[in-house]
């Protein structure tokens, strides 16, 4: 029962060593080790260790003990007293814990000493050698040790005691001796309990005597032990998931290793030792280990060169990047910013995602890769951005441009994406690609979904889209711009609240009404007219604008209307709303086209009448007053066209239709029965300048037909008189004026101004040549005919008296007269006039002849000369006589020719008088006459 109480003391000591496979991170110290005898247990010991050794000792004291129970007796006894002291060293204190050892040391020299020869002598050394040094004495212990293995090298203790010496030897600085005990555990199989403590001890010794080469051997084989977990395809740290005292024996190795390679020939060191143990997973480690070293000394340079050393000779390691990131970090712990973007930019090169690390991986599953990556890609772009703005140089921002768009392929779903994508952007815009700017910008604002840069990246995207239009000719300007509208339109959409967005929008719906696109651009102003809260009122004004244009451009005149009449509402210059006067007035005129071109003529009326109320000072109203008159006129509205007309005369003098209006005002007039009215207006019409003269001459013609209706005989002349002043073509107009005017006077027995009308008739045919028609000729003819009655009166009027020579004369002079203006009158040989010429030249000769034979005699003649006289005078007489029958005769004979006119016939009857014999019967001359008719 006491053996048994002292293994299990033994056994759960020995799992307070930090090697064990049950360590909880004590730590490895020479003292341990006392707590673990690997001693073979045969006999159970009792539950009491007092009262086993106190039997032990009574049956030692027996002088007749046998001699093999007393030598197991004295083991035991020793034995418990070791365990005693132990337990004395927790429970009682170090005073009875010394006893205790001293006695069990006793014990066991009494024992060696009474039984040299038993077997289990190495035990029992190695139960004296820790209970020598448990009680202070380490020389004892380490000589007690030296005889263990220099008679027992078989022993089973042998790799312990092996142990414990070169620890004792270690702690004195004997460390070729010590290498060499350590070596002998080593060489004693993997599989006993101290093979691994011996390598790491190993390893400090050869350290400790200066063979770095050959220390890095053991430590390696600690590494391989305590890594055999590391999976070479994993990201993961290697050390992660061991226990505290494991990771630092781990660490403790690493920089015993990276001590000694740092002190040789560093990482060349390394990669002879991986040269050495091909496929070792935990490589990186080892670099690692030495990088960590140098950082430690301060040595920045050194250290990134070790980290990456690794990467250069395994890029495609899982833990590579981890190095890599190790190896910018000691840059910029050194304060080495070149080196450390140029590390950054080796990181993206051999980690991008497209790159061989890549491989069969799943980029999600190395989420510490990516997180370096889009560092490295960050600052990068970051510093080659502002490198960019400094240099402003197109190499520089296409460098800076290209770590932006690798993020951005990299990380397309990325929480941070939209800011780097904004930032690329506004890179470009810096460089003056603002094409590719515009389309970054677009990206940046509507591919991300809400962030805090999307409403501020679409504005600017439109800014950079202006930009590049400045550089554009043709159809590609054309169809940037097109393309810029559906961007302003979309933005306006994305972000309302923009400060921009109400300019944007509405600068859309300007551009669409100028290209014509009118059904958008109305959408859109109406839009802006109904954003709340309301647009700046600049803003406004233009949409109900463009919402105006477009209603009027589309037909939409009564709408278009309303939001005139609004646009007007707003205020504005004296010149805006000018022109908002002048849109309302078209407005309202084009529903009155509209009106009189479906046959609502009323309806057109009253529209062309209201542009005036809506827009009175507008230039259309003119226009639209004249319209609404013409529709009246076209309408036979007789009285309210004349209304509209003259108040359109009356306000517009100087229109351009004045001289309608005022010619239709005449006409509306005449038709409504207000002759002198029109009269007037058509004089009025005669003298406006800038008419047609054609038009002056019909119109003076008209109101003279209407004074003649009217029976204004004055106003009717004074209207031919100017006619016939101002007008002398054609002819055969002024010929009928002259020839109603020479009537007028007639009427008006103004005998002067009838003979003055009837010479000017005479006088224009005589000098119209060409022009002359037969009515002017007959006219002319006529006048003629009527111009010699007077003289031919004055001849008939004058009597032959006495002295007759003297009135003879005068006679003779006013016959002259009077035949040279029939004659005249003849030779225009108008059968009507010719005939009453005739008629008249054979009646003057007639009565000339009767003249002579009416003269008044002389005084005093008496009966015969009166005789004589009346005879001379007869004979003077005759020959007229004669002339005047020869005449008629010449004019009746005009009968056979078919004319039978008041002259012939009054021939016929004077030929009768004078030929009673030849024409006695009037009858039979006319049916003469009818006969050779």
């Amino acid at each position: 029962m006491m053996m048994a109480g002292l293994g299990l003391v033994v056994v759960v000591a020995g799992g307070l060593w930090p090697f064990s496979a049950g360590s909880d991170g004590a730590d490895a110290t020479i003292g341990s080790l006392r707590k673990a005898p690997a001693i073979e247990r045969h006999a159970e010991v009792a539950d009491g260790s007092a009262l086993a050794r106190e039997q032990y000792e009574r049956f030692l004291a027996l002088d007749d003990a046998p001699g093999v129970m007393r030598a197991e007796s004295l083991r035991r006894l020793a034995d418990l007293y070791l365990a005693a002291a132990e337990e004395a060293d927790v429970a009682s204190g170090p005073a009875a814990s010394e006893a205790a050892f001293r006695k069990a040391i006793a014990l066991y020299r009494q024992y060696l000493a009474e039984f040299p020869e038993s077997a289990g002598m190495d035990k029992v050394l190695y139960s004296l050698s820790r209970a020598e040094e448990a009680a202070g004495d380490a020389d004892a212990s380490l000589q007690v040790l030296d005889q263990l293995i220099a008679s027992h090298p078989q022993s089973e203790v042998l790799a312990e005691a092996q142990f414990r010496r070169g620890e004792r030897l270690f702690l004195l600085r004997d460390y070729p001796a010590a290498e060499q005990a350590y070596a002998a555990v080593v060489a004693a199989g993997a599989d006993g309990a101290f093979y691994e403590q011996a390598l790491y001890k190993q390893g400090w010794a050869l350290f400790k005597l200066g063979s770095l080469e050959e220390c890095l051997e053991p430590f390696l084989g600690v590494l391989e032990r305590r890594l055999v977990h590391v999976d070479e395809r994993s990201d993961l740290e290697p050390l992660q998931g061991l226990g505290r005292a494991e990771r630092e024996l781990v660490e403790d190795t690493l920089r015993a290793m990276s001590l000694s390679v740092s002190q040789q020939g560093g990482m060349a060191d390394i990669d002879a030792l991986l040269e050495r143990h091909p496929g070792l997973a935990f490589a990186d480690v080892l670099y690692a280990g030495l990088g960590g070293l140098y950082l430690g000394q301060e040595r920045w340079g050194d250290a990134a060169e070790a980290y990456r050393h690794f990467v250069a000779r395994f890029p495609t390691h899982p833990r590579a990047p981890q190095l890599q990131m190790q190896a910018i970090a000691a840059w910029a712990a050194g304060s080495f910013p070149g080196r450390v973007l140029e590390a950054k930019a080796e990181y993206v090169e051999l980690y991008g995602l497209d790159s061989a690390y890549w491989t069969g991986v799943e980029p999600a599953s190395r989420p510490g890769v990516l997180a370096g990556l889009k560092a490295s890609l960050s600052d990068l772009a970051s510093h080659d951005h502002q490198q960019a703005q400094q240099l402003r140089s197109a190499a520089a921002y296409q460098k800076a441009a290209g770590w932006y768009r690798r993020y951005l392929a990299y990380f397309p779903d990325d929480p941070e994406s939209a800011q780097r994508n904004f930032l690329l952007a506004e890179l470009l815009f810096e460089g003056g690609e603002f094409a590719e700017a515009t389309r970054e910008y677009h990206r940046t604002a509507y591919d991300y979904g809400e962030h805090p840069q999307a409403a501020e990246a679409g504005y600017a995207g439109l800014l950079a889209a202006r930009e590049q239009e400045k550089a554009l000719e043709g159809e590609p300007r054309e169809a940037w711009h097109r393309q810029l509208i559906e961007e302003d339109l979309k933005f306006a959409a994305s972000f309302p609240a923009h400060p921009q967005a109400a300019a944007v929008q509405t600068a859309a719906a300007e551009d669409l009404f100028q290209r014509g696109e009118l059904e958008r651009a109305l959408a859109v102003a109406g839009e802006v007219v109904a954003r709340v809260p309301p647009a700046e009122p600049a803003l406004e004004r233009v949409a109900w604008t463009v919402r105006a244009h477009s209603q009027f451009e589309l037909g939409q005149h009564a709408e278009a209307e309303h939001s005139y009449l609004h646009l007007r509402g707003m205020g504005g210059d004296a010149a805006a709303l000018a022109q908002v006067e002048e849109r309302i007035a078209a407005s309202v005129y084009r529903q009155a086209e509209t009106a009189r071109q479906s046959g609502d003529h009323a309806a057109a009326v009253a529209d062309f009448l209201r542009v005036g109320v809506a827009a009175p000072a507008a230039s259309i109203r003119a226009d639209a007053l004249y319209d609404a008159a013409a529709l009246l006129v076209a309408d036979r509205q007789w009285g309210q066209a004349v209304d509209v007309l003259r108040r359109y005369r009356d306000e517009f003098p100087d229109h351009r239709f004045h001289a309608e209006a005022v010619q239709q005002l005449a006409v509306a007039l005449e038709a409504d029965g207000r002759q002198l009215e029109a009269a007037r207006e058509f004089e009025l019409i005669a003298g406006m300048d800038g008419l047609d003269a054609q038009i002056h001459r019909e119109a003076l013609w008209r109101a003279a037909a209407l004074h003649r209706q009217a029976g204004e005989a004055a106003g009717e002349q004074r209207v031919l008189e100017q006619a016939v002043q101002r007008f002398a073509e054609p002819l055969p107009e002024t010929q009928e004026a002259r020839q109603r005017l020479a009537e007028l006077a007639v009427a008006a027995g103004d005998a002067d101004g009838h003979r003055r009308w009837l010479r000017a008739i005479v006088e224009a045919d005589a000098g119209a040549g060409a022009a002359r028609t037969e009515r002017s000729r007959w006219l002319a003819a006529t006048a003629s005919l009527e111009l010699a009655a007077p003289l031919r009166d004055a001849f008939l009027e004058l009597r032959l008296v006495v002295p007759l020579a003297n009135s003879l004369k005068l006679k003779q002079q006013r016959l002259e007269q009077a035949l040279a203006a029939y004659a005249k009158a003849a030779d225009y040989a108008v059968a009507e006039v010719t005939t009453a010429a005739t008629y008249e030249t054979a009646e003057l000769y007639f009565a000339l002849g009767r003249a002579l034979l009416d003269a008044e005699q002389p005084a005093g003649l008496d009966a015969e000369e009166r005789e004589e006289y009346v005879l001379l005078l007869e004979e003077q007489a005759f020959p007229f006589e004669e002339k005047a029958s020869e005449l008629h005769q010449l004019n009746a004979e005009r009968a056979a020719d078919g004319r039978y006119d008041e002259w012939v016939q009054r021939s016929f009857a004077r030929l009768e008088m004078l030929n009673p014999a030849r024409f006695a019967r009037r009858e039979r001359s006319e049916a003469y006459v009818l006969a050779m008719d």
